[in-house]
């Protein structure tokens, strides 16, 4: 799953012109695969860190269910490890032995999301986007290129 919130704002620059700007960010990637593949994920995730000369802040990713939290300068990365989500463990969801589970947070500092917001991507997946309308009572056309003839002329692709 993915979930984003992005707040921008117009900053004035010096010469009285304004530019459109991101000011606070908030992106949560939630991965669910094999063991193998989420060890690749994060390995890969911590050459970029290193590369990018981000700080450990603090960590405890050595246990089976573990995080880590970088940073630099106005940016927090959290990564976190489970076995299995408070979540799916609400709902009895079962993911398979051999997988895990890896959640990347990345946020401006200063960011804070009410619980509400936070807790979509989970509402959607426990409720779906959007609900099923009835069927209703529809009318059956028997024949389609006669009953389009009194929308023309119109373009049809």
């Amino acid at each position: 799953m993915v979930h984003y919130n992005h707040r921008y704002d117009l900053i004035k620059n010096s010469d009285g012109t304004c530019d459109l700007a991101l000011v606070d960010t908030y992106i949560w990637i939630h991965l669910c695969f094999s063991e193998e593949e989420i060890e690749s994920y994060y390995s890969d995730i911590i050459k970029g860190l290193t590369l990018g000369n981000w700080t450990l802040e603090q960590g405890t990713l050595n246990s089976e269910d573990g995080y880590e939290i970088y940073s630099k300068g106005n940016l927090i990365y959290t990564i976190t490890k489970m076995k299995l989500h408070p979540e799916d463990l609400k709902e009895n969801r079962i993911i398979p032995k051999e997988y895990s589970i890896l959640e990347i947070k990345l946020s401006t500092r200063q960011t804070i999301l009410e619980d509400e917001v936070k807790n979509r991507p989970w509402e959607v997946l426990r409720s779906g986007i959007r609900k099923k309308d009835g069927r209703g009572n529809p009318h059956i056309i028997n024949n389609v290129l006669d009953s389009l003839l009194e929308y023309f002329p119109a373009q049809v692709e």
